[in-house]
């Protein structure tokens, strides 16, 4: 029988071994999707970071410019929508659809932290279907466990739109920096 917690203070109780993780050869096709998601978003993310970088010039706007942009996805692509649909020399790369698009990806990120940040307790073949547990704060030092039950069919949902989001990003990355033929060498 595996362990069992309850957080004293809490309501919240979580198990810290077993479920697929201690029987991973039994859970190939599940891990394999995990890290599809996790490889997806990584790349995606890291694309979204260089051209927030780029972009986010206080020469170009002391309105826009955030001196110190925050790691966190939710908003740097918040910061990057603002550069893209309120600064007029990027007026071009605006789609119509930023807000939707950028609200979509936002809206992924809490499942996708999820899936890399989360406790994977159980794997349920029957209804395939994984479940995770995340511990959030949800106040001045006050925590609560979020659970996600994530069905495999959204991993390979979550890749593919981490993908298109990638190729947007390369088109904004292809406009924005040009091309690394192109590039000048830095001077020591």
């Amino acid at each position: 029988m595996p362990k069992h917690y309850k957080l004293r203070g809490t309501h919240f109780e979580f198990h810290p071994e077993g479920g697929p993780i201690d029987d991973h050869a039994n859970h190939a096709d599940l891990f394999n999707a995990i890290g599809l998601v996790t490889c997806s978003w990584a790349r995606m993310e890291n694309l979204l970071t260089a051209i927030v970088l780029h972009v986010n010039k206080e020469e170009a706007s002391k309105t826009l410019h955030e001196p110190d942009p925050s790691n966190a996805f939710s908003r740097k692509s918040k910061l990057l929508q603002d550069w893209i649909t309120k600064h007029p020399p990027h007026n071009h790369l605006r789609t119509g659809n930023d807000a939707n698009f950028f609200g979509h990806l936002r809206e992924l990120a809490d499942k996708r932290n999820a899936i890399a940040h989360g406790h994977l307790e159980s794997f349920d073949r029957a209804i395939a279907t994984a479940t995770f547990k995340v511990i959030r704060r949800v106040g001045k030092d006050r925590w609560g466990l979020r659970t996600y039950n994530i069905p495999m069919s959204d991993f390979a949902i979550i890749a593919d739109l981490c993908n298109i989001a990638n190729a947007y990003f390369t088109s904004l990355a292809d406009d924005r920096f040009g091309s690394a033929e192109d590039a000048q060498p830095e001077r020591p």
